[in-house]
C-alpha cells in the first residue's frame, strides 16, 4: 500500500507505512466512534491499512507478517530494506506508538477483539523498548558520559541525537513526544523522569522564552509539561497566542488537554483496570477513575485499588473522583553513583577532568549532587546530567565520591572512584598530533573549522573538530571512511569543539576522514576528507577535492545488469563500491569510462566512491 504522492521514501524503501497509516486508523476510529455505521461502507479499507503495516496472519497473500514491528527486538521498525549503513532505523517512536494505539482504538469501535488484543501486545511491548533504548529511564544503557537524557534514533548497530531533517536538539526532544492524544500516557508514567526531561528541554531550547523555532514545537512541549505541571503548561500556552502550529496541532486540542490534566491531575499508572481502555488520575488524596465503553451495553469498570465505574454503552465514564489516600511510606533514600571518570584511569594534571554521577530516588526528586575530591567538595550540579568540572592540581592517587541530596531530605554517598593524576606530557613520548584549517566543504556551506589529529602508541586517533565560525547549537560528527563508512557522534570538548577517538587502527595505516557539522535552523557543513597517516604529520595538500558535478556520470539508476560510470577527461582513476552493510563489492583502478556488471548482486542501495589524485567523488545508486 502507497499513498499518493508517497513521501519520505514510502514507495521506494518502504518507509514508515505504521507512522503513516496511523493517523489514518486513529482518524476513523473518531469517525465510527461518533458516527456509527461509518465503518460498514469504508471498513475493510481501514483493516488493509492494518494489514499492510502489521498483519498478524503469517499467510497473508499480499502483507508481510508483522512488517513494521520486530519481536525480537520489541518495537518497530521504519526503513522498510535497511538501507542506511549502521542497520535498519525508528526515529519517531511517538508515532510508532500512536500506530499501536490506533489499532486498539479501530479494534475496540469496531468491536474487532484481534485488532484490539494485536494493538495492546504491539503497545505495551514496545513501550518497554521505548523507556529503555530511546529514554534510558532506568540509566542502564547509555554511555556514562552521554550528554542527553533521550535518543532521537536507535539503528541496529548505532544511536544518536540527530533526526533526517536537522541536528537542532530541539527537534530530537520534539520527535519523541509528536503527537501527543490518549494513548500518549505511557510518557507520564515515570513521573521522575519526566521532571527530568522537562529541565533539560528547558534548559537546551527556547520554549520558556517563546522561541520561534519551527523545530520547537511548543504545544507538543507544553502537553509533555503538564504531566507535572499543568497550571504551569496553561500558563506557557497562554503566553504565546501568535505562535506558529505544527500541521496536525489545533488550538482546540491543546486547549482541552492543557484543562483536562489541570483538572484531573496527574495520570496514575499503578492504578489498572479490568478493561483496556480505562485510566485513573491523582490530584492530591483524590482519584478519578475514568473508562470509555465502545460496547452497545452497560459495562461495569473494576480497578485495582477497589473503585468500581459503571459505564453506558458508547459512552465515557468518569466517577468524580474517590478519595484514595496514598500508603504512607518511609522516606526513600537516593542511589548515586560515580559515572566517570572510570576507577583506576589517569588524569592529567592541570588538565580540565569532567566528573559525572548518575543519581536517582523513588518518590521523591534529587535537588543536588555534590563532588568530592579526598573529602573536599570541588562542585556542585542541582539538574541531570549530574556534572561539573575539576583541575587535578598534584599527582598522585585521588580519591572522587558523590552524594546525593534528594527533596525528601534523605542523603546517600556513592562508593569512591580512585585515579591517577599525572603529570602533563610536554612533548616527545609516543603521541604525534597535526593539525589542518580549512573552508573545503562537500557539502552544505558557511563554516570555516580546524581538524586536529593526535596518534597513541596502539595507533588509536583523537580527532577534534572546531568550527571557526560563530553559530548556535552546534554538533558535531566524525566520518571514517578508511574502509566503507562509518559516522559517530562527537563529544563536547569546549566552546565549538568536539572530539572523538577512533579505534582499530594502526601506527603506520592511512586514514580517511571527514567531519559534518551541524546547527540551529538546519545549517549543514561536511568537510573535505582527510588522508592521515597514523603517527605522522598531516597538511592542507592532503585536503581531497570534490569532483564538479558533471565530471562524474553514473548511469543507468536504478541498475540492473550493468553501471556505466564515466569520469571526463581523467584516464587514471580508482573507484570503490559498498554495499549498504559496508561491504566492499569493487575496488579496481580504470579509465575514463568503465562499466560494471551488477547482476548478480542484491537489490538495494550502494556507494560508489570515485579517486582521482586528490580529487573525489562519492555517489549513491539502487540495484534493482
Amino acid at each position: 500500500m502507497f499513498g499518493y504522492p508517497a513521501g519520505h521514501g514510502q514507495d521506494e524503501y518502504i518507509n514508515d507505512h505504521h507512522f503513516h497509516w496511523g493517523y489514518f486508523i486513529h482518524a476513523a476510529a473518531f469517525i465510527e466512534q461518533y458516527s456509527p455505521g461509518w465503518a460498514t461502507q469504508w471498513g475493510d479499507m481501514v483493516n488493509l491499512l492494518v494489514r499492510d503495516a502489521a498483519t498478524s496472519d503469517r499467510n497473508d497473500p499480499m502483507f508481510p507478517y508483522l512488517r513494521n514491528f520486530s519481536p525480537y527486538a520489541g518495537h518497530c521498525w521504519a526503513n522498510g530494506v535497511a538501507s542506511l549503513p549502521q542497520g535498519n532505523d525508528q526515529e519517531s517512536t511517538s508515532e510508532s506508538m500512536q500506530f499501536n494505539s490506533s489499532l486498539i482504538h479501530w479494534g475496540s469501535v469496531t468491536g474487532n477483539r484481534a485488532v484490539r488484543d494485536l494493538g495492546i501486545y504491539m503497545y505495551a511491548t514496545e513501550q518497554s523498548a521505548v523507556e529503555e533504548y530511546w529514554f534510558d529511564q532506568h540509566e542502564r544503557i547509555f554511555p556514562s558520559d552521554w550528554k542527553y537524557s533521550l535518543v532521537s534514533r536507535v539503528f541496529g548497530n548505532d544511536f544518536d541525537n540527530g533526526t533526517f531533517w536537522t541536528a537542532d536538539i530541539a527537534a530530537s526532544y520534539g520527535i519523541e513526544l509528536y503527537p501527543i492524544h490518549g494513548g500518549s500516557f505511557y510518557l507520564g508514567r515515570n513521573l521522575d523522569y519526566v521532571r527530568k526531561l522537562w529541565s533539560e528541554i528547558a534548559a537546551n531550547t527556547g520554549i520558556l522564552s517563546n522561541e520561534v523555532n519551527p523545530n520547537l514545537w511548543h504545544d507538543t512541549m507544553w502537553e509533555y509539561l503538564s504531566f507535572i505541571d499543568p497550571q504551569k503548561a496553561i500558563e506557557l500556552y497562554n503566553s504565546n497566542p501568535k505562535r506558529n502550529l505544527k500541521f496536525g496541532i489545533s488550538q482546540a486540542q491543546t486547549y482541552h488537554w492543557l484543562h483536562a490534566m489541570n483538572v484531573l491531575g496527574q495520570y496514575d499508572s499503578s492504578v489498572t483496570a479490568d478493561y483496556p481502555v480505562a485510566m485513573a488520575f491523582r490530584k492530591g488524596e483524590k482519584v478519578t477513575h475514568v473508562a470509555y465503553n465502545y460496547g452497545s451495553t452497560p459495562r461495569t469498570v473494576t480497578f485495582s485499588d477497589g473503585a468500581t465505574l459503571v459505564v453506558e454503552a458508547r459512552a465515557m465514564g468518569i466517577d468524580g473522583g474517590v478519595v484514595v489516600p496514598p500508603v504512607p511510606s518511609e522516606p526513600t533514600t537516593p542511589v548515586v553513583s560515580v559515572t566517570s571518570p572510570a576507577a583506576g584511569s589517569t588524569v592529567k594534571v592541570g588538565e580540565a577532568v569532567t566528573l559525572q554521577a548518575s543519581a536517582t530516588v523513588e518518590g521523591s526528586t534529587i535537588t543536588a549532587v555534590d563532588f568530592l575530591v579526598d573529602g573536599t567538595l570541588v562542585g556542585t550540579a542541582t539538574a541531570a546530567p549530574y556534572a561539573v568540572q575539576w583541575t587535578p592540581t598534584e599527582e598522585g592517587v585521588r580519591v572522587i565520591t558523590a552524594r546525593a541530596t534528594a527533596a525528601n531530605g534523605k542523603q546517600t554517598v556513592s562508593a569512591s572512584v580512585d585515579v591517577n593524576a599525572e603529570a602533563s606530557e610536554t612533548g616527545g613520548g609516543d603521541e604525534s598530533e597535526c593539525s589542518v584549517t580549512s573552508d573545503e566543504l562537500t557539502e552544505g556551506s558557511g563554516i570555516t573549522y580546524r581538524l586536529s589529529f593526535e596518534s597513541a602508541a596502539n595507533g588509536d586517533v583523537t580527532v577534534t573538530a572546531e568550527s571557526l565560525t560563530d553559530v548556535i547549537g552546534l554538533v558535531a560528527f566524525v566520518r571514517d571512511l578508511t574502509n566503507g563508512f562509518t559516522e559517530k557522534q562527537m563529544q563536547e570538548a569546549g566552546d565549538k569543539k568536539f572530539t572523538y577517538t577512533l579505534t582499530g587502527h594502526s601506527v603506520g595505516e592511512a586514514i580517511k576522514v571527514a567531519c559534518k557539522f551541524a546547527w540551529a535552523g538546519g545549517g549543514i557543513g561536511v568537510t573535505a576528507p582527510f588522508t592521515y597517516v597514523v603517527g605522522d604529520n598531516c597538511n592542507s595538500s592532503m585536503v581531497e577535492r570534490e569532483f564538479a558535478d558533471s565530471d562524474v556520470r553514473v548511469y543507468p539508476v536504478p541498475a540492473s545488469d550493468c553501471l556505466h560510470i564515466d569520469i571526463a577527461g581523467i584516464d587514471h582513476n580508482h573507484i570503490y563500491i559498498w554495499s549498504a552493510d559496508g561491504s566492499l563489492m569493487l575496488d579496481s583502478q580504470v579509465g575514463a569510462s568503465t562499466t560494471v556488471n551488477v547482476s548478480h548482486w542484491h537489490p538495494g542501495v550502494y556507494f560508489l566512491r570515485v579517486e582521482s589524485g586528490n580529487a573525489v567523488r562519492v555517489e549513491r545508486f539502487v540495484k534493482r
